[in-house]
């Protein structure tokens, strides 16, 4: 029997078959092994679980991104086109996808996070039409879509010289009248109002309704008309108003000005007496100056 030098044998085998295939070949008489070395380095721990995880979800976005190109750019295809069954892909193809795989999963992903934000978009337009719908009944009504709550709201400012003073939105004649009814249950002294009105237009509108709203108060004080966003081409101002009330008897006077007013109510308000500062303009200025005096 010859006795050889052997190097090396290399054996490819599953890891829990190499211990029993080594012994059959021993055990044949084929070699003699001497020393069987247990070193490892022949094999390498994959975390498979981690890489299918990363597939998994690789392919997701992948399959979300073809459905978003579905729906907006599908692809023309013949009515047979579902029986032809899936097209074989040569080799050199799918080496050149594979190589630009990362670039792929890139697009994949801005395209479902655009598709994403679309639908966000499209969410939040319903929800603002929506919100538009639930204002239809308003829009009839003279409501300033700007509205902030019930500041300015029949709101305590202060007292000057025992005179209370309150300041209220109201600039419509149906809103003057509730805020001075609801100003006659807060005192039963004198009342004044100091008006602003707003708006050319809506004065040249409601001018017979203004005198009538304004006569629930004792004494009215009205400034010149706050333009807002207008001119005055209607001819109308506030000595109009004052030319009503005075027929109906009411004590009025026109003052153009907020320092002709103030001065006016030091004169003539008597302490316990309630000042109404009212409109939608800048009126409040004239409580809040004579209270920082």
């Amino acid at each position: 029997m010859a006795v050889l030098q052997m190097q090396r044998i290399s054996i490819c085998a599953l890891k829990k078959d190499r211990k029993a295939i080594l012994e059959k070949i021993q055990s044949l008489g084929l070699i003699e092994m001497n020393q069987i070395a247990e070193e490892e380095d022949g094999f390498e721990r994959m975390d498979t679980q981690g890489a299918r995880q990363n597939f998994e979800k690789q392919a997701s976005v992948t399959e979300q991104a073809l459905a978003v190109l579905d729906a907006y750019a599908p692809e023309k295809s013949s009515m047979l086109a579902g029986l032809e069954g899936k097209k074989l892909v040569e080799k050199k193809k799918f080496s050149e996808v594979a190589d630009s795989k990362g670039e792929i999963i890139s697009k994949a992903n801005r395209l479902v996070a655009m598709n994403k934000e679309i639908a966000e978009n499209k969410a939040n337009i319903l929800k603002l039409e929506n919100q538009i719908e639930s204002l239809r009944p308003w829009l009839a009504l003279d409501v300033p879509m700007n509205y902030k709550g019930t500041d300015r709201r029949f709101q305590k400012k202060g007292v000057c010289n025992g005179v209370t003073i309150i300041d209220d939105y109201a600039h419509h004649p149906s809103e003057i009248q509730a805020t001075l009814r609801t100003a006659r249950e807060y005192t039963d002294r004198r009342i004044w109002c100091v008006f602003q009105p707003h708006t050319y237009s809506r004065t040249k509108a409601f001018l017979d309704e203004f005198a009538e709203a304004l006569s629930l108060a004792d004494c009215v004080i009205l400034t010149d008309i706050y333009a807002a966003r207008e001119t005055d081409t209607l001819g109308v101002s506030s000595a109009d108003i004052e030319e009503r009330l005075k027929a109906r008897g009411v004590s009025v006077w026109y003052l153009p000005t907020f320092e002709e007013a103030e001065k006016f109510i030091l004169k003539n308000c008597i302490q316990g007496e309630l000042l109404i500062t009212m409109g939608a303009g800048d009126i409040v200025k004239v409580g809040e100056e004579l209270l920082a005096l």
